[in-house]
């Protein structure tokens, strides 16, 4: 029996090679795979050309949606039975076209059957089972288009996918198949892994608006408010005596052995993603207390997501804010409190803007795990020196049990002005989640997004403006004769301080060279941040004040050069011809050395000295205080 999968997929490079494993490792034999491609535009049509033998017919062009992709898939399809597997969803095991083979072999009669999925979310998995699924329930369920395995010759009888329905022409075609009096059978195992997302995830309202259109076509608006009456007292009532929702049960995974749950404070996605995804990369089992920044489909698969802290947009009303402050740090004290055998590592930034909730965090946060390690970024917040914030910051030191620090002028700050035990402090270096060689591709699309001539020369200043990064010194650095051979000046960056963002507003429009300085403002897209270090020639860092910087290491990452201040431990990054350092508040000499290093013939690729730095190497010396204090009892997450 020809068993054919069909999937269909657009910009799926990163997901597909979990699908299509999934796929190889299968007992049963014949069968095809068919991929409908949307004319992708990454490396997904490499992966369909190498995967080999288990091809079968493909083709990559434009569709007009999901359903009218898969309805081309069912057209080229050769084999008896059908099944239609998402690019980021994969078969359970290897067994699993066997035993659904073996299935229909025992009924030759049989048109269609249905088996349970594992719905895979960031932060949990949840078996779903079906089993409750009938030609009645149906009107007021749903059914897992992954969990179905039909004969083509159904699809014939019945036709294919209404393509009217953008996001529920499987259901209807479910629904279809039931009333069509098709022979169907549940089989009790696990056919697939479907990972919760796509357009039903990001369009709740439009899903359940046109899933209602789709039922009104069988049912009359009395007989759907009667069922789905009936349905929600009947799971209900399973919820009280089965603790989980009707054909739905959360799996834990008893096989984890998690060490640390690790809290960003939102400080940086890309910070956060690196340093959890090198814990990972050696061993360390994390959970990870995210966002809705959090960089998600880039995280390490071993790795937990809780999401707690929600939309950090900063636009929402007051009360929005306060309310998911409130949820948060509920949810927050309730999940650690379940998890005293891990270790709470917090490795964001308390908020600067009330730093006595942050004291308290910090203090709830010692009581409840008994001990937990503080990452120190600064020792108080950038341009609030206060005596205030200095007092309030030595109580937020103490909490922790252990100090992380990335530089040793930090260690030797603590130790020296806030008397921490030398014992207490781990240096580790800052990290570099990946590296991203610069391509003339990448280098050419970022310079006609922002307006920049292929030969002209780049400065760019990258990075959330504030007072402390002296953007008002690179302003007036940009004005001398010495940068008169610098085409463009980027600001890529937002800045929140309405004062600050106003007097530089203010110097831009009376600049000498106006026409020739482009400003971004605002939050920078995550794909846009490697292609804008691509369009530059010199990064230029004209720090106030500062102890280290992640700007400088996605400058490493990206192979360009930068100017810094002699700050903090910023000279100690750009040797080896990499950069130059330049004093505090000197446009002059600013304006020298952007100049030395735009003039000079740009060296080899400086991106393998980057490779040091990568979040797998540069974690290893916490490793070992992630051991200490999780040997006193075995780690396990709750769920």
């Amino acid at each position: 029996m020809l068993i054919s999968i069909i999937t269909v997929c657009r910009n799926s490079e990163k997901v597909l090679p979990q699908a299509l494993a999934s796929l190889r490792v299968q007992t049963h034999q014949p069968r095809e795979w068919v991929v409908i491609d949307g004319a992708s535009t990454d490396g997904t049509l490499q992966i369909i050309a190498e995967c080999g033998e288990s091809l079968g017919d493909w083709v990559s062009e434009s569709d007009t949606g999901i359903y009218n992709a898969m309805n081309k898939g069912i057209d080229r399809a050769k084999g008896e039975v059908l099944f239609f597997l998402n690019s980021d969803d994969a078969l359970f095991d290897s067994e699993v076209l066997s035993d659904v083979a073996a299935a229909f072999a025992a009924d030759p009669r049989l048109d269609f059957l249905f088996g349970n999925v594992v719905y895979q979310y960031p932060a949990k998995r949840v078996l779903r089972t079906f089993a409750h699924i009938n030609a009645n329930s149906l009107l007021f369920e749903d059914l897992c288009h992954q969990a179905v395995f039909a004969r083509r010759a159904l699809f014939k009888q019945i036709g294919g996918f209404d393509e009217r329905f953008r996001l529920n022409a499987d259901y209807d075609w479910l629904i279809r198949a039931f009333r069509s009096g098709a022979r169907w059978k549940r089989i009790d195992r696990t056919v697939a892994v479907f990972t919760a997302g796509g357009a039903h995830m990001q369009s709740p309202a439009k899903l359940r608006t046109e899933r209602h259109a789709v039922r009104r076509q069988y049912l009359t608006q009395a007989r759907w408010l009667v069922g789905d009456f009936q349905r929600r007292i009947l799971h209900r009532w399973h919820r009280h005596l089965a603790a989980h929702p009707l054909g739905k049960k959360p799996l834990p995974d008893k096989t984890r052995r998690p060490a640390v749950v690790l809290l960003s404070h939102g400080f940086s996605a890309e910070y956060e993603l690196g340093y959890a995804n090198g814990l990972a990369r050696n061993g360390v089992q994390v959970m990870l207390i995210g966002s809705d920044t959090t960089a998600v489909d880039r995280l390490d698969s071993g790795i937990e997501l809780v999401n707690l802290r929600g939309s950090q947009r900063g636009d929402r009303p007051r009360l929005a804010k306060v309310t998911n402050l409130l949820r948060y740090f509920a949810r927050y004290f309730a999940l650690i409190a379940r998890q005293r055998e891990a270790t709470v590592h917090v490795i964001g930034l308390f908020t600067t803007r009330n730093l006595w909730v942050s004291v308290l965090e910090a203090w709830i946060t010692r009581v409840l795990t008994g001990g937990y390690i503080l990452t120190v970024h600064n020792l108080v917040p950038h341009d609030h020196h206060t005596v205030t914030n200095h007092w309030l910051g030595r109580l937020i030191f103490q909490s922790a049990t252990v100090l992380m620090v990335h530089t040793e002028k930090m260690a030797t700050d603590l130790r020296r002005d806030y008397g921490r035990d030398p014992s207490s402090i781990v240096v580790v270096e800052h990290g570099i989640e990946r590296l991203l060689p610069r391509t003339q591709c990448s280098r050419d699309a970022m310079r006609l997004k922002l307006g920049v001539g292929s030969n002209e020369r780049v400065v760019l200043f990258f990075g959330a403006i504030a007072r402390y990064k002296g953007v008002d010194v690179l302003l007036r650095a940009f004005e001398l004769p010495a940068l008169a051979l610098a085409d463009k000046l980027v600001i890529a960056g937002r800045c929140r301080d309405s004062a600050l963002l106003s007097e530089l507003q203010s110097m831009v429009a009376s600049h000498s060279r106006r026409e020739a300085i482009v400003w971004r403002q605002g939050y920078i897209e995550e794909d846009d941040v490697g292609p804008l270090f691509h369009a530059a020639d010199v990064l230029a860092m004209p720090y106030r004040h500062i102890d280290q910087s992640g700007v400088i290491f996605m400058a490493m990452a990206t192979g360009l050069r930068t100017v810094v201040t002699d700050v903090g431990a910023l000279r100690d990054y750009v040797g080896q011809g990499f950069g130059l350092v330049a004093p505090v508040g000197d446009p002059a000499a600013l304006a020298e050395c952007i100049a030395t290093l735009l003039i000079q013939r740009p060296p080899p690729d400086f991106v393998h000295l980057a490779e040091k730095f990568l979040w797998q190497r540069t974690v290893v010396p916490i490793l070992l205080r992630y051991n200490r204090e999780t040997e006193r009892m075995p780690p396990r997450f709750a769920h």
